[in-house]
């Protein structure tokens, strides 16, 4: 599929045309193929829906590894944010050798404090 053809696509299937500039920007701006690839499948993931695209951490061990951390949380020490099903539980990080005991949802405390996924972001 030439460029062309991708524009059209982008702005007659989804109305992206006000951003293809800045995105062609963003995306020249990336230094290698793999983290321009990463971008195409998240935005492509955001316009299609998860249940046609898989991003790269959709793993036997991601799933896995967030259900043992789902297993701990404490359901009798929670709070409640009053929009529903949310709910911060409880939890103690020592079982992954770290000295972090505080309330968080699964997904969130999973990608943020366990797959520190911070780390790799440049300010």
């Amino acid at each position: 599929m030439n460029i062309s053809t991708k524009r059209f696509f982008l702005d007659k299937g989804f109305g992206l045309k006000k951003y293809l500039e800045r995105l062609d920007s963003f995306y020249n701006k990336l230094e290698d193929q793999k983290s321009k690839d990463l971008l195409v499948l998240i935005i492509t993931y955001h316009l299609m829906d998860y249940t046609k695209v898989k991003l790269p951490f959709h793993t036997p061990s991601y799933w896995s590894d967030l259900e043992k951390l789902i297993a701990q949380k404490d359901d009798n020490n929670s709070i409640d944010l009053n929009f529903p099903p949310y709910k911060l539980h409880y939890y103690d990080l020592n079982s992954y050798n770290r000295d972090i005991k505080l309330y968080f949802s699964e997904l969130g405390g999973y990608t943020t404090i366990l797959r520190e996924h911070y780390k790799h972001l440049i300010i």
